[in-house]
């Protein structure tokens, strides 16, 4: 019996545009009081650390900008990704895009192999950056193309519902405010918390501190697991990241810290 095909079963679709759309508007107003910084991997050195607390900057009104990834077909569908940074953009416009216009735009394992290969020097930092916008942009198209969303593009759901956890970053933690973001959280119906400590684990930063975010959060959620965030830089650098600050408020089952 001769097989047919699925009903209007893409034959060849062809990328006609890999483009950068800029996109401006208003800028927003930033929230109004002290803002708590996070610290990154270069806070290490003493001239990179931000201050623990600073206030939020003056608002000066103005525009803002935004840059977004936009793939087209000869068929008409598109994807897109974004925002991105202007770094990335750059990339993608004057390097990527013309390696892509005129494939196939259903292969998206060949477009990730090949761009990879093609230059030896950046499979890290903005170019791999650039690699997952792309990926990204692919998939969405494919999703318009086949009319289904990622999840059954790559083979379906196992489960229907899974625990999800709060991510509290961006959230002071000053106690009160520790304690009224994981109580929401928990009357919300979050199975979980992960807190970010503004400090970092070095051997400057306030381990008394660190503790009690810990053990105010985990009093929200006795029974929950809670993540306690650190920075890159504490995990590079040994001694100074030891998570002993949480020994005392984790369960092995429960939390971790990482």
């Amino acid at each position: 019996m001769e097989s047919t095909p699925a009903r209007d079963a893409p034959r060849s679709i062809r990328i006609s545009a890999v483009e950068v759309l800029v996109v401006r508007g208003a800028a927003p107003q930033p929230p109004a009081g002290d803002r708590q910084r996070q610290v990154r991997a270069e806070s290490f050195y003493d001239s990179r650390r931000p201050a623990y607390r600073s206030p939020a900057p003056a608002w000066t009104g103005g525009e803002m900008t935004s840059h977004y990834l936009r793939i087209g077909t000869d068929a008409g569908a598109e994807g897109f990704y974004g925002p991105i940074e202007a770094e990335i953009a750059w990339l993608i416009a004057r390097k990527i895009a013309p390696e892509l216009v005129g494939e196939d735009a259903l292969a998206g394992n060949v477009h990730w192999d090949l761009l990879e290969r093609l230059e030896r020097h950046g499979r890290h930092g903005h170019y791999k950056m650039a690699l997952s916008a792309i990926d990204n942009a692919l998939w969405d198209l494919r999703g318009t193309v086949f009319e289904a969303p990622v999840w059954q593009l790559l083979g379906g759901c196992a489960r229907e519902r899974i625990p999800a956890y709060l991510s509290t970053l961006g959230s002071s933690l000053e106690l009160d405010e520790v304690r009224a973001v994981a109580s929401s959280a928990r009357a919300e119906g979050f199975a979980g918390q992960k807190w970010f400590f503004g400090d970092g684990p070095s051997a400057r930063a306030c381990p008394s501190r660190r503790a009690s975010t810990s053990m105010t959060g985990r009093s929200c959620f006795p029974t929950s697991p809670t993540a306690c965030s650190r920075s890159r830089s504490a995990i590079r650098n040994g001694a100074a990241a030891s998570p002993s600050c949480c020994a005392s408020v984790r369960s092995p089952r429960s939390s971790a810290c990482r």
